[in-house]
């Protein structure tokens, strides 16, 4: 559990900081890190982190904006993939992401 926090908190902060000069590498390394922490972390906590970080190493500095198309997309992908196609996605083993998953589901239930 706490193994897992400190290590996924310092893989993302050595990632951040390596890809803010390599935008290419961090666009290339990005869906990597994302698949890396999928199972521990679930898709529900893990997507806004993905897409707000796309948006970021594309260019997009104003947080407002960002904040809206990630809330928008993952809106989308949530009625999408659990509503139209019953589709389970992975909702972590590690609290509070576990928890959150399940809400996330529930919610859209």
């Amino acid at each position: 559990g706490p193994i897992k926090l400190i290590t996924g908190a310092v893989v993302v902060t050595a990632f951040a900081w390596l890809s803010r000069t390599n935008m290419v590498g961090g666009m290339l390394g990005l869906p990597l890190l994302f698949a890396a922490f999928l199972e521990d972390f679930g898709f529900y906590a893990m997507a806004p982190c993905f897409m707000i970080s796309v948006m970021w190493l594309m260019g997009e500095r104003r947080f407002k904006p960002m904040l809206a198309v990630a809330a928008l997309l993952f809106a989308i992908l949530m009625v999408l993939f659990v509503k139209v196609l019953y589709v389970g996605l992975p909702t972590g083993n590690i609290e509070p992401f576990y928890s959150f998953g399940n809400w996330v589901v529930k919610v859209l239930q």
